[in-house]
């Protein structure tokens, strides 16, 4: 198979430490393929075109990318990034280690192939490592069982479960959003007291969880210390900003599926319609354009009321470059200046959902810093954002108003 053996060795290698799922049939079908004899040149350049087609479409369909459908429709959003920024992701993907090792298998595998019938020992292993697997699957299953029956003795013959979720995962997924669906929560219309109202000041965080605090050790920032109520046992509900603002904005019921956010909902569902309601006057604010990913549509829509629009950020220094190349605002200086005019026009009690992206990979800060990655500037970005909340609660403080003011992070940035 000459140099198909390297596409072979290098999925088993990636099989072995759980980076590839290979579906086994489809490599031996492929291997069946490239051996079968062709007498005629074109038809041996033939074969090898369309080998390289099928054996990138294999892989790709063995690792964990996206399906096919969607990483295409994801290429215009691509072509937004920074060059800076797709430098800085190829880097990631692609790492001097990474290209020195497989030079060094090339080398190796011209060497070994010498002396040693390569191809034999990859049908071997392709033959092999299915039975193995599937042995190993047998022994997990009934390891399982046997453990299950034997829980199920020593529950006394009371008959009870010893753990309340039971069932597949799937079987528990169903059960989860069958109680989802009869959640919703209500809120009692404002007392008329001007002294007891308050204003509510949401602000959500792009790229930002618990543990990529840990990893830059900003667990404990003080600004924390400052809040009547923290969370720290929990799981995210969406991985990506779109998502996670519908859900937050759809708070007033429970969650749903991924597919059904981009279904209309109930107004019930809306958390800021539900809060004009009971009295309050919604706002939206983002320290960005809101462009990317149509992410100002999807706030506007998903604020459930008529009316609402979102300021550009006009007039204010540049704080750094957002991964596509636009201006972000700085998060006290948006806030800040919100807030001001809000007291200023006085009024009944105000809502505000604002969204964050300071945060986000691939943002540049300005210089001296400019030459850092995203990576490197990550603490220092948190540093400067935690800093911006921290006066936020000063001046409403100093404003003499009262405001809940509610931090939540939109998903995690993956730092580790």
């Amino acid at each position: 198979m000459g140099l198909w053996n390297l596409y072979f060795l290098a999925k088993l290698y990636l099989y072995s430490i759980g980076t590839l799922k290979p579906e086994w049939w489809m490599n031996f079908a492929f291997v069946i393929l490239l051996l079968v004899p062709l007498h005629r040149r074109w038809l041996r350049i033939a074969r090898d075109g369309i080998a390289v087609i099928v054996g990138i479409a294999i892989a790709y369909h063995e690792s964990s990318m996206p399906d096919i459908g969607r990483a295409i429709s994801q290429i215009p959003v691509l072509l937004t990034f920074t060059p800076s920024y797709m430098f800085e992701l190829t880097r990631r993907v692609i790492s001097l280690s990474m290209a020195v090792s497989a030079v060094i298998a090339v080398l190796l595998y011209f060497l070994i192939n010498r002396w040693v019938r390569v191809t034999t020992l990859v049908l071997i292993a392709l033959v092999v490592m299915p039975v193995w697997q599937g042995v190993g699957s047998f022994v997990a299953n009934a390891t399982a069982n046997a453990s299950l029956a034997s829980n199920g003795d020593e529950d006394g013959g009371t008959g009870k479960k010893r753990d309340e979720q039971s069932g597949s995962y799937d079987q528990q997924l169903a059960a989860f959003r069958a109680n989802e669906e009869g959640r919703h929560v209500s809120f009692t219309p404002l007392t008329t007291d001007a002294n007891a109202q308050f204003d509510i000041i949401m602000v959500h965080i792009c790229s930002l969880s618990w543990n990529d605090m840990d990893v830059v050790k900003m667990r404990n920032n003080p600004l924390f210390s400052r809040f009547d109520y923290i969370f720290q046992n929990f799981s995210s509900g969406a991985s990506y900003s779109g998502p996670a603002a519908i859900r937050v904005l759809r708070a007033t019921c429970g969650q749903e599926p991924h597919k059904a956010l981009y279904d209309p909902a109930p107004a019930e569902c809306h958390l800021f319609a539900q809060l004009a309601q009971a009295g309050y006057t919604p706002n939206a604010l983002l320290n960005h354009n809101g462009r990317f990913d149509n992410f100002r549509s999807t706030v506007i829509s998903e604020i459930g009321v008529p009316g609402v629009t979102i300021p550009a950020n006009e007039g204010f220094p540049e704080f750094m470059k957002e991964f596509d190349g636009s201006a972000l605002a700085d998060d006290y200086d948006a806030l800040s200046r919100w807030y001001k005019q809000r007291i200023a026009a006085g009024g009944g009690p105000v809502a505000l959902y604002y969204n964050t992206v300071s945060m986000h990979d691939g943002n540049r800060l300005p210089a001296p810093n400019d030459k850092l990655t995203s990576l490197q500037s990550y603490p220092i970005r948190l540093q400067r954002l935690l800093g911006d909340v921290d006066k936020l609660i000063d001046l409403v403080a100093q404003s003499g108003r009262k405001a809940v003011i509610v931090f939540v992070p939109e998903h995690g940035a993956a730092l580790q």
